[in-house]
């Protein structure tokens, strides 16, 4: 039996924070922790990053000074995470599934952290506004860091440039559908399902949106940014 069906993961976990700024601690909802091993090893390597190893995919903002993104791992969180790294690598390599170890960066193989990466798209989309890569992927950043209105609004300006691009078109049907506005998500995939596919990611986009339209795949399934789950048999 999978470690992950005795120890399922929750689709909310309570991350404990202090704030950078007015010192309080408070806690943050969000889907896992990330341990930005890109960040560690650039430390290791002796660049003085003003980033923390640890990022949490959401919009954080302390509740006691309104500081924003500026936060560090609570002594209890400290120690919680220290166990969970301790368990997975020794005991049960894999069943702490809340806490993602991963190393962030470009799709040309630069390292960044999260915060860095949003500054870069953004950089790209201001002086490259209709180039519709630059948007997609700032658009998926947005949303990793819980900004999915800034996200939507890209992911529309990129379907303004190009009706068809899939990437956008799946991540948009997937917001909206978070958000309970069914009809117009299912009219991106209708949109996508009549797409003639041009590689693997766009065929099996594709593929899900056609999953969707005919009730093998619940429209409530369709993760934004990451949408391959499983199909109804």
């Amino acid at each position: 039996m999978s470690l992950l069906k005795i120890f399922p993961r929750p689709k909310s976990i309570k991350i404990g924070l202090r704030c950078q700024i007015c010192g309080k601690t408070f806690t943050q909802r969000a889907e896992c922790l990330i341990l930005d091993m890109g960040t560690v090893e650039r430390k290791r390597a002796g660049e003085q990053l003003p980033f923390n190893d640890f990022f949490v995919p959401a919009r954080v903002i302390c509740p006691h000074c309104q500081a924003e993104d500026q936060y560090a791992l609570s002594s209890w969180q400290s120690f919680r995470v220290a166990l969970a790294l301790l368990w997975t690598q020794w005991i049960f390599p894999g069943s702490e599934s809340w806490l993602q170890v991963v190393t962030l960066g470009t799709q040309d193989g630069r390292i960044m952290h999260p915060f860095e990466l949003r500054a870069w798209y953004a950089e790209r989309v201001l002086h490259n506004p209709q180039k519709v890569e630059w948007r997609v992927l700032y658009a998926n950043t947005l949303r990793f860091h819980g900004r999915a209105a800034e996200a939507e609004y890209q992911y529309r300006a990129a379907l303004e440039l190009a009706p068809h691009q899939t990437e956008a078109l799946i991540n948009l049907a997937a917001l909206l559908a978070q958000r309970g506005e069914q009809n117009e998500a299912l009219n991106h995939l209708s949109v996508l399902a009549n797409i003639r596919p041009r590689n693997e990611k766009q065929r099996q986009r594709v593929d899900i949106a056609r999953d969707v339209l005919v009730d093998k795949l619940p429209l409530d399934e369709l993760k934004v940014g990451n949408p391959w789950v499983p199909r109804r048999q």
